[in-house]
């Protein structure tokens, strides 16, 4: 293992500048990505100080500077599921109660996504919740995910829909 991740080590290029922000209004949300970034801290010790991860709605989110020369690029995952199309609670969700309603947090990413500008990727299972973004779609990936012994087999039909102008390489 300690060959393995010398070697995977070796392979990373941490870009001097990088700044990813992060936000979730979701408490155990945000708590799963500190986690997950510890974890990748202790594999690329390089990345510690470019991620700061905040406590926030998309609604509080602000972009970037247009004056800054960085790359402009939002990847989320808006909350989605029963709660969504239905307007109540989940209840295998034990933080649906957590962050503001679900339909809220699509109209506050619309909004965000209007101020960016920029390139937007988006993680859904349906398509249609995706239509109150006020981007035109770029692209369209399908993603297959979960545990292949589970009744989905794997087969979630989540879709990585991609919106928007990206910003030119080198900016």
């Amino acid at each position: 293992l300690q060959e393995e991740l010398a070697a995977a080590r070796s392979e990373v290029h941490v870009p001097r500048g990088l700044d990813i922000r992060g936000s979730d209004a979701n408490p155990s949300a945000l708590s799963l990505a500190r986690r997950c970034l510890a974890a990748i801290e202790g594999v690329v010790p390089e990345i510690r100080g470019k991620v700061t991860l905040e406590a926030r709605s998309a609604g509080d989110a602000t972009p970037p500077s247009r004056r800054t020369r960085v790359r402009r690029l939002i990847c989320c995952n808006p909350p989605w599921g029963v709660r969504l199309g239905k307007g109540e609670a989940d209840p295998e969700d034990e933080d649906a109660d957590s962050g503001p309603p679900a339909e809220e947090s699509w109209r506050e990413l619309a909004d965000l996504l209007r101020r960016h500008k920029g390139e937007a990727w988006v993680l859904t299972p349906n398509p249609d919740l995706a239509k109150v973004l006020p981007l035109q779609q770029k692209a369209v990936h399908k993603v297959d995910g979960g545990p292949r012994d589970t009744p989905s087999k794997g087969a979630f039909g989540l879709q990585w829909i991609g919106y928007g102008n990206p910003t030119p390489r080198g900016v």
